[in-house]
């Protein structure tokens, strides 16, 4: 696996990590990498933007930006 696979991989999982302040961290990174397929970057930034939690919602929105 090469490094990008391993920071994409990463990010990911940060998207579905249980604490908030991660998958909030995760949000804005993968918005910022330009290194996911789009496919999995909408998909992620839309279940972010849908999560009921503020920091994460904003995380979302700050990722599309």
């Amino acid at each position: 696996m090469i490094n990008e696979e391993k920071l994409v991989k990463a990010l990911l999982a940060g998207v579905n990590n249980a604490h908030l302040d991660i998958k909030a961290a995760a949000l804005i990174a993968i918005g910022d990498s330009g290194m996911i397929d789009e496919d999995r970057l909408v998909r992620a930034l839309e279940d972010g933007a849908q999560n009921a939690h503020p920091t994460v919602k904003s995380a979302a929105y700050t990722g599309m930006g």
